[in-house]
């Protein structure tokens, strides 16, 4: 039997650092603070992080079985600290330079800034040891920056000294040297101006001015006459009376006659206007002329001569300006075409379509019609156009012969076309009663010029537009007709019923005594012998609402008695309601009449 002992490892301690900057010397301890000897590897390493292993010499129970350790070291990086510096600065500008880095950095710069010159400046941080910022841990290093001091450049321009009042100039936005920039004022061609030119922005240039004179325009005068005769010689002169000089355009010519204009251009250098200057050239030799005109725009009046007819003639006289004219006209005079149309008499209703006739149909000729509603036709002879809209046309027609020369005949108004009429007419009462057969017939026609009444009976009629009619005093139905017709000729009509209706002529008794005696046993209505009745019911009703006789013969009445179921009965004494209906032969009216009857015995 034999034991064996397990001894734990011992774990080497050490003191050692956790990180440091770039190119730091440090050695790695070789024994413990608890008595280990070892070695490291890798060998250290101060520009990178890196990650070491101690590797104990002896591994044995007497030196407490000692383990192996590993050990990380953190080579923090070296930072520049960074800053929001100008890249250049015009010379002689104000500038600080920060004593903080964007990174929160603080240091000192190697010299003042400086600007009469480009330089460059070293920052030196006060933490060049491990430092946290926002980025993380890092070394701080030095840094160097450069700001450039730029040289002010003066911006060239050609530009004229002086211009004309008016004239066009564009003030460049770019100088000859490159620069950008701005003009103010605005140009103005009106009044003489000292302009001011404003560099850009990042560039150290100077302002520049330019002031530019405007001169006043000013009209050249000449002393030349207004009119010449023809072939008359004229130099125009190239300085004006007022010292102006330029060129004219076109030539001169006097070689023929009419109105001509010339311009004198003044110099390029001089602020002149042009001059347009109007001559009129008379004509001085003779002249011949032909003229052809139609036979309707005789007489033709030629320098105070009235001519009718085809001719030759000439005249001779001297010009307002002295000009001696010899004139020579040959007149020819074309006959002018004859026109002679009619519209027949008509008579319709919209749409209404009538006939037009040519009365003078000539050889050669053309027509043409304009009927007045955007209708035109080129028919020679007879022909119509309907029309589908009320008012008034003028229709016109137009011959063209073959000399062109034409004759227009028109009818103003020539067609004129009402709304067609509408016929109604209201009728005051309807039904009437016999004892009352007179009522207004009220016309509410459109469009009529005369109206016909046709009142239904005895042959009667009137041309009353609104008359007041009385039919006969017997009952019966009258057809009553309107007939209306406007100015053209066109006829509508409409007609209705007007129904005299017979007052019924009747009698009812208020009391009967059913007691067997020869008088009054019975409750009857007495009708007039001349009363034909289509129908009829009596019904007697007692103080309870209920019915005790009912009748539809106008013959029968009630005698007092009641049915029951064991006979008749006498009612009893009392006053009882009836309640009469009928309707008389031929009519439709229904006739009701209520009232009491008193039973007495």
């Amino acid at each position: 039997q034999h034991t064996v002992n397990i001894i734990p490892q011992t774990q080497p301690v050490f003191s050692l650092l956790d990180s440091l900057c770039p190119g730091t010397s440090y050695v790695l301890p070789t024994q413990s603070t608890n008595g280990i000897s070892g070695a490291w590897s890798p060998a250290f390493n101060s520009q990178a992080t890196t990650t070491y292993t101690f590797t104990p010499t002896t591994y044995n129970v007497i030196n407490g079985c000692p383990a192996s350790a590993t050990h990380t070291v953190f080579v923090a990086p070296n930072f520049t600290p960074s800053f929001g510096l100008p890249t250049a600065l015009c010379i002689g500008a104000a500038y600080t330079l920060p004593s903080v880095s964007n990174e929160g950095l603080s240091g000192a710069w190697s010299q003042p800034f400086n600007n009469q010159q480009t330089t460059s400046y070293t920052f030196s941080p006060i933490s060049t040891g491990l430092t946290a910022i926002s980025q993380g841990v890092v070394c701080p290093v030095s840094g160097v920056y450069t700001i450039g001091i730029n040289t002010p450049v003066t911006p060239t321009f050609t530009l004229p000294d002086s211009i004309c009042e008016g004239a066009s100039l564009v003030l460049p936005f770019i100088s000859n040297n490159g620069l950008n920039g701005t003009w103010a004022p605005a140009f103005d061609n009106q009044n003489t101006t000292t302009y001011t030119f404003t560099p850009g922005s990042g560039l150290c240039p100077v302002i520049a001015q330019q002031t530019i004179v405007v001169s006043t325009l000013y009209d050249p005068t000449f002393s030349l006459p207004s009119t010449i005769c023809q072939n008359e010689a004229l130099a125009l002169p190239l300085i004006s009376d007022n010292g102006v000089s330029g060129t004219w355009s076109p030539a001169f010519s006097s070689a023929q006659s009419g109105s001509f204009t010339y311009v004198f251009v003044p110099n390029a250098a001089v602020c002149a206007y042009d001059y347009p200057y109007n001559l009129a050239v008379n004509p001085t030799h003779a002249s011949y002329d032909t003229v052809t005109i139609c036979q309707s725009q005789l007489p033709y009046v030629w320098y105070g001569q009235s001519l009718n007819g085809t001719t030759s003639t000439s005249t001779t006289f001297q010009n307002q300006y002295g000009c001696d004219s010899i004139l020579n006209l040959h007149l020819i005079v074309n006959p002018s075409p004859v026109v002679d149309f009619s519209i027949p008499s008509w008579e319709s209703c919209l749409p209404a379509t009538i006939a037009f006739s040519n009365n003078q149909i000539e050889a050669n000729t053309i027509y043409n019609w304009a009927f007045g509603n955007g209708v035109t036709s080129s028919a020679a002879s007879v022909l119509s156009n309907t029309y589908t809209q009320p008012g008034c046309y003028d229709v016109s027609l137009t011959a063209i012969n073959q000399f062109g020369c034409s004759t227009t005949s028109t009818f103003l108004d020539g067609v004129c076309i009402q709304e067609n009429p509408v016929a109604s007419f209201t009728v005051q009462n309807n039904p009437l009663p016999i004892i009352q057969t007179t009522t207004l017939l009220q016309n509410t026609s459109q469009n009529a010029t005369s109206v016909m009444w046709d009142f239904g009976h005895d042959a009667q009629s009137s041309t009353v537009f609104s008359p007041l009619h009385t039919f006969p005093e017997r009952a019966g139905n009258y057809l009553v007709t309107l007939v209306i017709q406007n100015a053209n000729g066109c006829i509508d009509s409409t007609f209705e019923i007007i129904q005299i209706e017979q007052d019924p002529i009747y009698y009812v008794p208020n009391a009967f005594t059913p007691n067997g005696s020869e008088l009054n046993n019975i409750f009857l209505p007495v009708f007039s012998p001349s009363l034909s009745l289509s129908s009829y019911q009596l019904q007697i009703f007692n103080r309870w609402g209920q019915t005790v006789f009912e009748s539809r013969d106008p013959s029968k009445g009630w005698d007092g008695t009641i049915s029951t179921p064991n006979g008749p009965s006498m009612s009893q004494d009392g006053v009882y309601t009836y309640k009469i209906s009928f309707v008389e032969t031929g009519f439709e009216k229904v006739f009701e009449v209520c009232g009491s009857v008193s039973l007495v015995r």
